[in-house]
């Protein structure tokens, strides 16, 4: 029974982990997209 216990939270606390990376991955991209658009934007404002 406590070993059945302790396997479980370990699988919660693996998809807790995956979780969490997923949403910085996420915000990562996110950001990296906005820096990008940003770019060229001022590119074509320059060369427009």
């Amino acid at each position: 029974m406590k070993k059945n216990f302790l396997r479980n939270k370990n699988a919660q606390v693996k998809v807790a982990k995956l979780k969490s990376n997923t949403l910085e991955n996420g915000i990562v991209v996110f950001i990296a997209l906005l820096l990008a658009a940003n770019f060229l934007i001022s590119l074509k404002i320059l060369f427009g």
